[in-house]
């Protein structure tokens, strides 16, 4: 589609951040691209200054959820807005980018135990409702 059209190229490692829509009301997807991407006017594409881990900022964004969503507001016709300069002003802290680097690889470690452990959960709480099933049934 790139070669073929007038779409923005956003080159890999931008941070996503939807800034218009309903889910706002209660979320503010944030991501990082791992793969030239096009967005709409929905999203907009941060890219991190020099001395700064995109992994390390998307993990600083990600833990300031609660403040961005209070920073959400509506639209005349009702739909949620985030406006950057409420994220721009957000403060970041950067240490030393070998320290950002270690602090990226442990979150995202960190977040992968977290999926794993959501995972097993899900799957123990389907094993123990078959169970059920089955003790009600009388096949235990």
């Amino acid at each position: 589609a790139f070669d073929e059209t007038t779409l923005h190229r956003i080159a890999p490692s931008a941070i996503l951040l939807v800034v218009r829509g309903m889910i706002l009301a209660h979320t503010v997807p944030i991501g990082i691209n791992l793969v030239p991407v096009a967005i709409n006017q929905d999203m907009k594409a941060l890219r991190p200054m020099d001395g700064l881990d995109p992994v390390f900022l998307l993990h600083l964004l990600l833990a300031q959820h609660g403040y961005i969503l209070s920073k959400v507001s509506t639209a005349a016709h009702g739909t949620r807005r985030l406006e950057m300069r409420d994220i721009s002003g957000l403060p970041v802290l950067t240490p030393p980018l070998p320290e950002q680097e270690r602090l990226a690889t442990l979150a995202a470690h960190t977040q992968t135990l977290i999926s794993d452990l959501s995972a097993r959960a899900d799957r123990a709480e389907d094993l123990s409702a078959a169970l059920t099933q089955r003790a009600f049934r009388g096949e235990l």
